[in-house]
Order: C-alpha cells, then sequence, then structure tokens
C-alpha cells in the first residue's frame, strides 16, 4: 500500500459527485484518499474534508504529502494550483484532471515515474472515461526507460540523459540498446530506430544519435552521444572479516573485488554477512558508507549450503562455519551465480555473485543472457 495518501480536490457538486467515485476507486486499490470539498458540499460525517481557508496553502500541503492528487475541476485550476510546487520528476506526485462531468482522465504530471498514466486509464475504466495521455512515448507505444527501471528496481546512474535518449527514439534517430541480458527487454516492443545488441559486442558507436545501457557490468563501451546508463540491482557482494578490521579496510576490498569482478557498485543489490556480524560497527558502517543494505544470514543456513564452498577450518572454529562471504551471498540472492570467489584483501574476505534471470523461460537457459 502506498504510504503517502491520495488528494481529490472538487469545487461543485457534480464535481463532488465525481470525486466520490474517485475516491471509491482508490480506496478500493488500497490507497489512503482525503477528499476535499467546499464546505456546503463536504459530508463530515463521512471522512470528507471541508475547504476552508486559504485553497492555494491547502494544495501545497497537500502536494507536499501527496502521492497523487486528483482534481476534479478545469484544467487551469489544477495548474495554479500546483505551479509553484513542481520541483523534480522523480519526487513529485501524480497530477490528474477530470472534468466536472467524469468524461475525460488527463494525466497532467509525473506521467511515468509518478504513474499517473497508469492512474488515469484506471480511473478512466472505472468511470467510463476516457484516459488523455500525452507523453509521447505512451502515444507512440514506446517504452518509457525511466518507468521501466524504476517499476523494476534498478538504478538510474544519469537521470539527465533520460530526456535526450527518450527524444532520439521519438524522433526516429539511430539508438543504440546495450543490455547484458535478453531478459531485461522482455516483453518490450521497441521501434525500428532502436538496435539492440549485447555490451559485449564491438559496435560503431559514434553512429547512433545516442544508446541506454542496461548492464551490471563496470567498465562500458565509450560513447560521445547521450548515452543512459540503467543498473539491474542483482550483484550481492559477500563479506567476512576479522573483529575490529578497520571501516576503510572494508571498504577498499568491497570496492576491489567488485572492480576485480568488473561490476558497477550501483549494480549491488545488498552486502551480505554471517547473523554474528551483526553488531560489528565496523562492517555497519562500511555498509552505510557505500549506501547499501547489509543483510545477515545465520550460521544455521550456512551450515546447510558451506559444503559448496571454499572451507576454512580456522573460520570453523571460530564462528561455528567453514565459510561466510560465500554462502552468505548465495543465499542472500535468488538463483545467484558466482562472479568473484573468496578473495582475501587484508583481514576481509569478499565474493562477488549476481542473480540470474528468474522467469520461466530463461531459467538455467543460455539463451536468457547476450555473450
Amino acid at each position: 500500500m502506498e504510504s503517502r495518501p491520495a488528494h481529490v480536490i472538487a469545487l461543485s457538486e457534480p464535481a463532488a459527485n465525481v470525486a466520490r467515485k474517485v475516491r471509491q476507486v482508490l480506496a478500493d486499490g488500497g490507497q489512503t484518499v482525503r477528499l476535499h470539498l467546499p464546505s456546503r458540499f463536504a459530508r463530515r460525517e463521512e471522512g470528507e474534508s471541508p475547504i476552508n481557508g486559504d485553497f492555494k496553502a491547502l494544495m501545497a500541503e497537500s502536494f507536499g504529502n501527496a502521492s497523487c492528487m486528483v482534481f476534479v475541476t478545469a484544467a487551469g485550476i489544477a495548474v495554479r494550483a500546483i505551479a509553484g510546487e513542481i520541483k523534480d520528476k522523480k519526487t513529485d506526485p501524480a497530477v490528474l484532471v477530470i472534468d466536472n462531468q467524469g468524461q475525460f482522465v488527463i494525466s497532467l504530471l509525473s506521467g511515468h515515474l509518478g504513474k499517473a498514466n497508469e492512474i488515469a486509464r484506471r480511473l478512466a475504466a472505472a468511470l467510463g472515461a476516457t484516459p488523455v495521455i500525452t507523453t509521447a512515448s505512451d502515444s507512440l507505444k514506446i517504452p518509457a526507460l525511466d518507468e521501466l527501471a524504476v517499476s523494476r528496481g534498478w538504478r538510474v546512474e544519469n537521470w539527465d540523459e533520460v530526456k535526450q535518449v527518450m527524444a532520439a527514439m521519438v524522433n526516429g534517430d539511430k539508438v543504440l540498446a546495450m543490455v547484458d541480458r535478453l531478459h531485461y527487454l522482455e516483453q518490450l516492443e521497441f521501434p525500428s530506430n532502436v538496435k539492440v545488441v549485447p555490451v559485449s559486442e564491438s559496435t560503431d558507436t559514434a553512429s547512433f544519435a545516442a544508446a541506454f545501457v542496461i548492464s551490471t557490468r563496470a567498465n562500458l563501451p565509450r560513447f560521445s552521444n547521450p548515452v543512459l546508463v540503467i543498473r539491474p540491482c542483482t550483484v550481492i557482494v559477500g563479506v567476512g572479516c576479522r573483529r575490529g578490521i578497520s571501516k576503510d579496510n572494508i571498504v577498499f576490498a568491497i570496492r576491489e573485488s567488485l572492480k576485480a569482478a568488473d561490476r558497477s557498485l550501483s549494480a549491488v543489490k545488498c552486502l551480505a554477512t554471517i547473523e554474528l556480524k551483526r553488531y560489528e560497527t565496523n562492517l555497519v558502517e562500511a555498509a552505510a558508507d557505500l549506501g547499501l543494505p547489509l543483510e545477515f544470514v545465520t550460521a544455521e543456513d550456512i551450515a546447510r549450503v558451506e559444503k559448496r564452498f571454499s572451507f576454512s577450518r580456522l573460520v570453523k572454529s571460530k564462528v561455528g562455519v567453514g565459510s561466510v562471504c560465500e554462502p552468505a551471498a548465495y543465499l542472500s540472492g535468488r538463483e545467484p551465480e558466482l562472479v568473484l570467489g573468496k578473495t582475501v584483501y587484508g583481514g576481509v574476505t569478499v565474493a562477488v555473485f549476481e542473480e540470474t534471470p528468474h522467469d520461466a523461460n530463461n531459467r538455467n537457459s543460455e539463451e536468457g543472457q547476450m555473450p
């Protein structure tokens, strides 16, 4: 359930009736909804909020904590109400406008990342209305790369390039798509001006107006034109360390292991270690410095799989299992494959794994991975 509420605003009696239907549709989808109506129309006993005082101030406050705002008003009223609050497409809420008769549902702001387009279609279907979607990629049925990344939990390294790369696709310019796995683009249809190749393939990148890369690899081809880099978060780094080892040494070991594995820090899903290390301050701080979650695996779980990995009698005598970094990483992923085996950096051991495609068609199949 979305933690931030949806705000629905109407200013006339006919609009209030439409707004109540909107509230019900959103609430049925698990959304917390606040309905704002003029005092004479608001049914306080049903939880409807009367609009009193400064309307613009109310809208500014609502915009700041909303997941979406639905105005059942003229479009101009909505635009003026939020104009001073719009800041960033990555954080602004979805904003939609519906006419007083409920005939048209317009996606006005944050169509992709805020899901205004998706919400518009859902509301239109429930109201028997026409959804009005004006984003170019949607009207041309071109996948929106920013929406794709966010919906799959991937990281976008350079948001500033989204607009230029999407514009090149929409304008029919030659666009190069470089991917690690065909799985990443499964069920997506790109126009004929987009050429898809493996990241590992030698390609004349200069002949393309723009490119986008979906890859976990650290070393990517060089581009002179705009390139959008998207990182699937599928890499897991297992860590074991001596008690008292410094935070800087741990960070160094993790960075060096990723360099050796040719994997980007931006593609790391998490660090993983044994439960006994939960209160090792330097390890916890190292994860925080790298901006990564730290997963803990019990010794009992590790014991079930430790024979698959490198084994140390010394480690077993100290923590009860013969291996930490490899099994911890393995158990923290979804069918992960070993990329870099246990490697020692001073008092730190590190292993790198990467999750494999988890769809039925590509699982355990070389067809799902590009060379």
